[in-house]
């Protein structure tokens, strides 16, 4: 037991005296190295950012030139109309010839905006499947070098997708198949003048040797990769160190805000861009080794002091301890005293030092103990019964203001003079008021709870004709078995405000009780809107906070009633799909007394 002791003390004396040396060189280690990496990193990714201005400039370029021939074919109906007759008539006339060289020239002279730019095809649809290329004139696909784009375009011709990229490889003739080139291919439907259908398409072949010199030609550190993905973060190209990566990682890249990755047995600094235009999305990858080559020297170094400074301190700790042992265990023996009853010594009247001090407010602190004991078992009760009454308070003001209304404007529908339905309206809402309005601590049971669900559904149906059906499912042996107040009504007022009332249609609303091994299994069913993941979760989370929001408050509050009621001894389940329906599970134990 005493070398225990000893070494207990050694511990808490080593923290003691081991704080001041060793605390202020490891904080001072560790904001030496976060400084530094934090630094770089935001260095490399403003240097970065540059490069992807520069890069998004120039991949600009081919889609304004893309738009430049989309706006000129959709607004002058001239221009479209001679494209379609030059594609599906004769080309064997002079009008024919002239028509061609002028398409060709359009598409020729928008080719010169950028290096890059291998040709343009101009097409609308025809029986030849011909088309203008800026490099050719009139072309025909089964006469062309690269017949492949087409099929491309009557794959998504008639989808609403507008725009589209494809990374291809492409002979360099008619005649030849040796030699193909990677090409970036860009599609760009284009609409009829007079109305939004599509009329055609325009395609853009970015030459990738050409892209990729371009590229190369600006400034960057050794050893990154720069990656240019289209609008499903799908890699178009992709220049220096060639990283391998899943679809997965990439789509985190840029969903993320942070700047560090590990990708495969490697981290990186991740600088992304996306061009919000056309949804491209620009990635830089920087190796951390370099980078972080300095910052890794500083860590050393910490590690080194911080090594000397445990020396330091078990040092001073051992120390302390032989001399400090014999009065703390003088204390441990008054705390074994009081834990076993025996004779408690008596404070001394003077204080010579902290360890007097210290044993003095032990003693103080187990006479007083016994009685702030039963102060908080006190307070315990009354906040929980507090709590009880201000959750069963809040009942639903836009429930009454809702139902008034109702009744105001039913009554003056009445000009017979014969008030059946409003009278009816009025008994059922002085019931449900009278039944709410009671104990709140009293257990009530389940044929009570059915009858004052029973009225306000007749309420609601007034409200809403037609616009939900209600089936009850139990057996008739279990309504005296006792609940709490009102946990049924909250649930169906939950289901036809959240649920039937944003529905189209006619809606159905199931409430289904049962016995099962002395449980009551309680359920609230409906084929309503339902709710979105998102707000489901946001409704289970707030299950465990204090504070009450005035959306889905019925539910909130039911589940504090219970946990007040039963503490941990039941189960409240929520779940939903989103344009399906809702239900409520409750699990609640039969024989419970609310005492």
């Amino acid at each position: 037991m005493k070398k225990l002791m000893n070494w207990q003390f050694i511990i808490k004396n080593f923290c003691r005296y081991f704080a001041p040396v060793f605390f202020p060189l490891i904080i001072l280690g560790i904001f030496l190295n976060f400084s530094t990496r934090n630094y770089l990193v935001n260095e490399t990714n403003r240097k970065d950012l540059l490069i992807l201005q520069n890069i998004q400039n120039y991949t600009d370029e081919f889609f304004l030139i893309l738009n430049r021939l989309r706006l000129d074919f959709e607004i002058e109906n001239s221009l479209q109309t001679l494209l379609a007759n030059t594609l599906r008539q004769s080309t064997d006339n002079f009008e024919a010839f002239q028509a061609i060289e002028l398409l060709k020239n359009i598409a020729y002279n928008h080719t010169n905006y950028n290096l890059a730019v291998k040709s343009i095809y101009l097409y609308i649809d025809n029986p030849s499947e011909a088309f203008i290329s800026s490099d050719q004139g009139y072309s025909r696909i089964r006469d062309y070098y690269d017949p492949l784009w087409l099929k491309s375009y009557q794959l998504l011709r008639n989808t609403s997708q507008n725009t589209w990229v494809e990374t291809r490889k492409v002979n360099d003739s008619t005649f030849s198949s040796l030699n193909q080139k990677k090409i970036i291919t860009i599609f760009q439907k284009f609409s009829q003048s007079i109305s939004s259908k599509n009329a055609g398409v325009i395609v853009l072949n970015i030459s990738r040797n050409n892209l990729l010199a371009k590229i190369k030609s600006i400034p960057q550190i050794k050893n990154q990769t720069i990656m240019i993905c289209d609008n499903q973060n799908q890699p178009i190209l992709v220049t220096g160190k060639q990283v391998v990566m899943e679809q997965t990682t990439i789509d985190k890249i840029f969903k993320s805000e942070d700047s560090l990755f590990h990708i495969g047995s490697r981290s990186y600094i991740a600088t992304k861009r996306v061009v919000s235009n056309y949804k491209w999305g620009l990635i830089i990858l920087t190796p951390t080794q370099q980078v972080f080559n300095r910052p890794t020297q500083l860590v050393f170094l910490t590690v080194m002091v911080f090594g000397a400074s445990i020396l330091i301190g078990l040092f001073i700790a051992a120390y302390m301890t032989k001399t400090n042992y014999q009065r703390l265990d003088a204390i441990v023996k008054t705390f074994q005293s009081a834990e076993t009853g025996k004779h408690f010594p008596q404070p001394s009247p003077q204080m010579k030092d902290e360890y007097d001090f210290i044993l003095q407010n032990i003693i103080t602190t187990f006479v007083e103990q016994k009685f702030l004991k039963t102060q908080l078992a006190e307070k315990m009760y009354r906040l929980k019964y507090l709590e009880l009454l201000a959750l069963q308070a809040q009942i639903n003001p836009h429930f009454l203001f809702n139902t008034l209304k109702t009744i105001y404007w039913m009554n003056l529908a009445q000009t017979s003079g014969k008030p059946s339905n409003v009278s009816r309206m009025i008994e059922n809402l002085s019931d449900i008021l009278y039944y709410a309005l009671g104990n709140p601590e009293k257990l009530v049971t389940l044929e009570a709870e059915i009858k004052n669900c029973i009225s306000y559904i007749e309420i609601q149906s007034e409200r809403y004709p037609d616009k939900f059906e209600v089936f009850w499912d139990y057996d008739e042996s279990i309504l005296e078995n006792q609940v709490p107040k009102l946990i049924l009504q909250p649930l169906i007022e939950n289901s036809i405000y959240h649920g039937i009332k944003e529905k189209m249609g006619r809606c159905v609303l199931k409430i289904r009780i049962s016995l099962h091994n002395d449980r009551i299994k309680i359920a609230v069913l409906d084929n309503g809107i339902g709710i979105t993941p998102e707000k489901l979760k946001e409704i289970r989370a707030r299950f465990s906070q204090k504070t009450d929001s005035s959306e889905h408050i019925g539910l909130i509050n039911t589940y504090k009633r219970l946990s007040l009621v039963y503490n941990e001894n039941f189960k409240m389940v929520i779940r939903s799909k989103y344009q399906s329906g809702t239900v409520v599970f409750i699990d609640l134990p039969r024989n419970f007394s609310a005492s």
